[in-house]
């Protein structure tokens, strides 16, 4: 029964732990792959007889077998990551090619990504440095962006699918596909990829340190390779912008502060022009902006301002946001005079203000609301606009 299977895995640790110390990087690889596959032995067993790994008593044979692996498994990545320094000095250079090379033919980086939840929390770091370290020095045939595109679903997408798993831990995650971003063909694999969904779900999520390793996740995703994001943005506008606007009216205050930030940049950039012109056509997104703008958070407030101001700046304004701006122009302009305050000192923000407000009054006297078209008026009584 299951006695005998714990016991065989038990075994299965033992002889791994006495194994002579691996003396070069390809026994290294070799030796932490083993381990990986007898952590994987365990783990099935583990779930079919009922117990999590927090249940072990810690006294008992088997734990002490874990803890031990665990202890040696984090020198090997150590270790691995000591080779990574050394590939400057004398023949590291050669020693750490043959690791990389090992790294990616014996799959290793996929077996500890995919049993991270099982690593102790120090070695989990380590894993994420190694990862990153081996990116930062590519060697041909190893461990290099084009091998993480060719092996993305079991790297990648294990990570952003792991980013809800507390076990998995975020921290350890971001880290990793951060350093994926920072090349522009994997940014563009990652935003095609049905993985993506997987950070917008994590970005909401209750746990507020998940929401947010999500959330900075994705504002890098969005915010490095920039013509690669204009691209997408425009190409996969109908898909992407509805689960945005999720983000926008999430229950989590600070993504849906960070996220209504960052549209502002978004919108603001000169690399994204088409976007924010379709974005700001669409009487929808108007109307979602100024619920914002009603919000009861004053930095909610004044962040949903700025992306407003966009909306009222466009010089080639859409028939249907026209509509809304004229209908609500007397709320409008007395919100904005009477609940906006920034900093007293903020003088590029007094401007904008004022801006808006001269411009939707302008909006209001070019073309008075219907009901009184048909006696040309001169603009409305000051009283309906009250000072500033």
């Amino acid at each position: 029964g299951g006695g005998a299977e714990m016991e065989s895995v038990v075994s299965l640790f033992k002889t791994w732990l006495s194994v002579p110390k691996p003396k070069n990087s390809q026994e290294l690889v070799e030796h932490v792959v083993e381990m990986m596959c007898i952590v994987q032995k365990f783990q099935h067993q583990m779930l079919r007889h009922g117990h999590t790994t927090e249940e072990r008593s810690k006294g008992d044979a088997e734990w002490q077998q874990i803890q031990k692996a665990q202890e040696q498994l984090a020198k090997e990545i150590a270790q691995m990551r000591e080779t990574l320094r050394k590939k400057g000095e004398g023949d590291g250079g050669q020693e750490y090619k043959t690791l990389s090379v090992e790294i990616a033919n014996r799959k290793m980086m996929q077996l500890l990504v995919k049993q991270i939840g099982l690593i102790d929390f120090e070695t989990k770091k380590d894993v994420a440095r190694l990862f990153a370290e081996l990116l930062k020095a590519p060697c041909p045939g190893g461990f290099t962006t084009q091998y993480i595109i060719d092996n993305f679903e079991e790297l990648v997408g294990v990570l952003l699918e792991g980013y809800r798993l507390v076990e998995f831990s975020s921290y350890c995650c971001g880290h990793m596909i951060r350093e994926c971003i920072q090349s522009s063909d994997l940014t563009k694999k990652i935003l095609y990829s049905p993985f993506l969904s997987e950070l917008f779900v994590a970005a909401q999520l209750e746990q507020f340190d998940i929401a947010t390793h999500a959330f900075v996740t994705l504002q890098e995703l969005l915010t490095t390779h920039k013509k690669t994001v204009a691209v997408f943005l425009d190409e996969q506008y109908d898909t992407f912008f509805p689960k945005y606007t999720e983000l926008l009216t999430s229950a989590n205050y600070s993504t849906k502060r960070q996220s209504l930030r960052m549209l502002g940049t978004l919108l603001l950039d000169r690399t994204n022009f088409n976007v924010m012109i379709r974005y700001i056509s669409d009487e929808g997104n108007l109307k979602l902006v100024m619920n914002l703008m009603r919000e009861r958070s004053e930095a909610i407030q004044l962040d949903a301002f700025q992306v407003f101001k966009v909306f009222v700046g466009n010089p080639d304004k859409q028939e249907p946001v026209l509509a809304i701006l004229r209908k609500n122009h007397v709320k409008l302009r007395q919100f904005i005079a009477n609940n906006l305050k920034a900093d007293p000192t903020d003088d590029e923000f007094k401007e904008d203000r004022q801006a808006v407000l001269d411009e939707i009054e302008k909006l209001a006297t070019e073309h008075p609301p219907q009901a009184a078209a048909a006696a040309p008026r001169p603009a409305p009584p000051q009283a309906e606009a009250p000072a500033g």
